[in-house]
């Protein structure tokens, strides 16, 4: 059984052992998904089985550029991770925006967008939505998820916390 839709970890915990199942997060946008389904830039396979899925995948003649096997867990953390940082990069950017007050903020963006550690996405102000602070499918509710995870477990994540709390304000 694979599973595509993003599902909370302590549901992720405690389906782990089962072996048959597989954790295939997808990361794609609204606007053009279908493509990135199809030519993936990279793809997470967590589970026993994994392998059996991405050997779909392939057959099916779905590009993937950089894949990892790893556990349904890691998968799960990777998916809730990379769309928190994505969604706290958006509010640094909006609240660096309403520092510049100028015009030249898309120049800005373009040069630190030069260092590679940073990169190019998600510093347009207003966002594509023409909005400020994130929205879309995936980066609300994936951030509330894995910041209400992170409290139950005693370990708040601070900073995504605020980043919502910021993001609340700002649509």
């Amino acid at each position: 059984i694979l599973i595509k839709s993003t599902v909370s970890l302590e549901l992720i915990e405690q389906l782990q052992d089962d072996y048959y199942l597989t954790y295939n997060p997808e990361f794609l946008t609204e606007k053009d998904s279908i493509n990135e389904f199809l030519n993936q830039e990279f793809a997470i396979f967590g589970g026993a089985d994994c392998r059996f899925w991405y050997e779909i995948f392939k057959g099916a003649g779905i590009k993937m550029n950089n894949v990892k096997f790893t556990s349904m867990k890691n998968a799960a953390f990777a998916k809730y991770t990379i769309n928190s940082f994505l969604a706290t990069k958006v509010i640094f950017f909006n609240e660096l925006y309403n520092m510049y007050c100028d015009d030249g903020f898309d120049e800005l963006t373009d040069i630190v967008s030069m260092d590679e550690r940073i990169g190019k996405s998600h510093m347009m102000v207003p966002g594509p939505d023409r909005e400020f602070g994130f929205g879309g499918m995936c980066l609300p509710k994936d951030t509330l998820a894995f910041a209400t995870s992170a409290s139950r477990k005693g370990s708040p994540l601070k900073l995504l916390e605020e980043a919502i709390l910021i993001n609340n304000e700002l649509r």
